[in-house]
């Protein structure tokens, strides 16, 4: 692949979702590696918007990084299939659930090595991960996608993985079984 469209879909808030960290790696692989086969969408929007936009000229990345703003649950469904990386940078995060709406979009990903992303890729068995808080980590990372090293051989078993144990409906009739043996019905 010779371009990268890259997405990262979550609030824009420093403080948990940690686009400033992939800002710097991004940061890192233009004016460091001189890397310049991608293109990163932000999706939503946040209290840390306007930093971040300040992140973006300051390190004259202009060209690299695109502010979408917020979206629709039926954009994302049709969108998100589009992009070729999804990236969750987060230093916090409960679920993830970006990281399983990707996989079902059957889009590769690049998470922190925190729980509730660790759990969906299962600890790389679905996708790729980074050191929670390193830059230069997912610098390293994003250097080996850009450069052909993605496994993607686990995009089909990521899909399979989501729509097993992700499944609104399958999850909805797993709860039901579980009341019914509380019940005892």
């Amino acid at each position: 692949m010779d371009y990268y469209k890259i997405v990262q879909v979550s609030r824009l808030y420093k403080i948990s979702k940690g686009q400033h960290i992939l800002l710097k790696a991004i940061d890192i692989l233009v004016n460091e590696r001189h890397l310049n086969n991608f293109h990163i969408s932000f999706i939503g929007e946040g209290p840390s918007r306007k930093e971040y936009e300040q992140m973006v000229n300051d390190y004259g990345l202009e060209g690299f990084v695109t502010f979408e703003g917020k979206k629709t649950q039926d954009y994302l469904f049709q969108h998100l299939c589009e992009y070729d990386l999804s990236v969750q940078p987060s230093t916090h995060e409960g679920f993830g659930l970006t990281v399983a709406e990707a996989m079902a979009a059957k889009v590769p990903v690049l998470v922190s090595d925190i729980e509730g992303p660790m759990e969906i890729i299962e600890n790389g068995k679905y996708g790729m991960f980074f050191k929670k808080g390193d830059a230069t980590d997912l610098a390293d990372k994003l250097e080996t996608i850009l450069n052909g090293g993605y496994d993607y051989s686990k995009i089909e078993p990521a899909y399979e993985h989501v729509k097993t144990h992700y499944d609104v409906s399958i999850t909805a009739r797993k709860y039901i079984e579980e009341y019914k043996k509380v019940l005892g019905k």
